[in-house]
């Protein structure tokens, strides 16, 4: 994979991704296809126009798809889902320096900073867990009191003497 400034980065996929890949390669890039080689040989993901994606056109798509899933509470952008998968890489247990390079970082305060929120994140919620412990659990049957009879005054008289 190519980024900005020519440098190249590899991404390991799990056999369901690349099972993933596969298909969308064999739906969308069939062999024989009249795409210009170029384009198709250089980007995975094309545009509708057989083109390469940019930056535009993936929020537009974004946008396109939280409005026809009905997100329209929180804004869903590329830069909220891999906020997301980091935290998550580093709260499954994942290193910092593997989280780099996975994701392309060279700057520590964006690193920093997903190790920051990851650990908040995970402390709300054992926080949560516990309290929805303590109010699951049954409560104790309140002890069941005795009612006295009441007397009259004149029997409370005569047993007093």
């Amino acid at each position: 994979m190519h980024r900005t400034g020519d440098s190249e980065r590899w991404l390991g996929l799990s056999p369901n991704g690349w099972y993933q890949v596969l298909s969308y390669l064999e739906w969308y890039h069939p062999a024989g296809s009249t795409k210009s080689e170029g384009i198709e040989k250089d980007h995975l993901f094309l545009s509708q126009w057989s083109g390469p994606l940019t930056s535009n056109s993936i929020t537009l798509l974004f946008d396109r798809l939280c409005k026809r899933v009905g997100i329209s509470d929180k804004p869903v952008t590329p830069s909220v889902l891999r906020d997301t998968f980091a935290v998550c890489f580093l709260q499954a247990g994942g290193e910092l320096d593997e989280l780099a390079s996975v994701l392309g970082l060279r700057d520590t305060a964006a690193l920093k900073r997903y190790a920051r929120v990851g650990t908040q994140e995970s402390q709300n919620e054992a926080q949560k867990e516990l309290a929805e412990e303590h109010v699951s659990e049954p409560l104790p049957a309140p002890p069941k009191r005795r009612r006295r009879r009441k007397t009259s005054s004149s029997a409370r008289i005569s047993n007093e003497r």
